[in-house]
């Protein structure tokens, strides 16, 4: 199964008097994947900006502007259309010695270290060890997402985006990228490659509705001889109602923008994302 997905983001900032230069990277552009292909994409940023485009060391597509321009003001509206397809299901065949002696399984080791947000935790380790010991690399991921969603709740705004994974799991709750952040600590301490995900997700419980706001999600990405995406906030396999953004190995590596400007502090800052199924 198919579905067809337009996507409208916007984001504007008001400053509270003039900027004098700006300079920013967004990924806010759909990747090409297996189960993902981009049919329409249109970038608009005003005041209009030197632009240039590329993709970063993890495939993901990257605008980079700058505004030399004093402006009180900064626009951008990224409007695109993907196809995306069903949930990829991990082979229940793959085993720990297999996993481990893949002659490409070297070349993931940034994606088995930790990161400051998603670090290792002895304590955690342990709790995963105990989890997973009898069970073959599958079972052991569904085992790990699943015990997420029951020692997690989801509370919108309870954490920064440099909350680590162990104090969001200290703390019992978090948004979507601490759900993340906390599967790839736990299944990084066990040596399963494990990579972050952001981008939208067609969040209802209605498949035949057809538009639904402000749904910018995150997940993650597991490597059992090739990649497998799974959603530990909702403790799913992903499906057609996920679009992909970027990916890397925590969400330092994703952030929709980020850059520099030179100026006074923003007044007023909105962004809103609409999803529409169109097919």
């Amino acid at each position: 199964m198919s579905w067809t997905i337009g996507i409208s983001h916007k984001t504007r900032y008001v400053y509270k008097d003039l900027v004098d230069s700006s300079y920013n990277e967004l990924r806010m552009i759909p990747m090409e994947t297996e189960r993902q292909r981009v049919t329409r994409i249109s970038a608009t940023i005003s005041p209009f900006p030197y632009m240039h485009h590329y993709r970063d060391y993890f495939g993901t597509n990257v605008i980079f502007f700058n505004l030399t321009k004093p402006h009180k003001s900064l626009e951008i509206e990224i409007n695109s259309q993907v196809t995306t397809e069903d949930k990829k299901e991990p082979p229940a065949s793959v085993t720990w010695r297999g996993l481990f002696e893949d002659k490409r399984y070297d070349g993931l080791v940034e994606y088995i270290l930790p990161t400051a947000v998603a670090p290792f935790d002895a304590k955690l380790s342990e709790i995963c060890f105990e989890l997973t010991k009898d069970l073959p690399p599958r079972d052991a991921v569904m085992a790990i997402m699943n015990w997420i969603r029951r020692e997690m709740s989801y509370r919108s705004g309870s954490t920064a985006i440099s909350t680590s994974a162990a104090e969001a799991w200290r703390q019992g709750y978090g948004v979507c990228q601490d759900f993340a952040h906390l599967g790839i600590s736990l299944l990084r301490s066990i040596g399963i490659p494990a990579r972050y995900v952001s981008g939208y997700f067609f969040h209802v419980t209605d498949r035949e509705k057809t538009k639904t706001i402000g749904n910018s999600h995150a997940w993650l990405e597991v490597w059992l001889g090739d990649w497998y995406p799974f959603d530990p906030t909702n403790a799913i396999l992903v499906d057609e109602r996920y679009v992909i953004l970027a990916r890397g190995r925590d969400y330092f590596d994703v952030p929709p923008i980020r850059g520099v400007y030179f100026g006074p502090e923003v007044e007023e800052a909105t962004v809103s994302v609409e999803l529409r199924k169109v097919g």
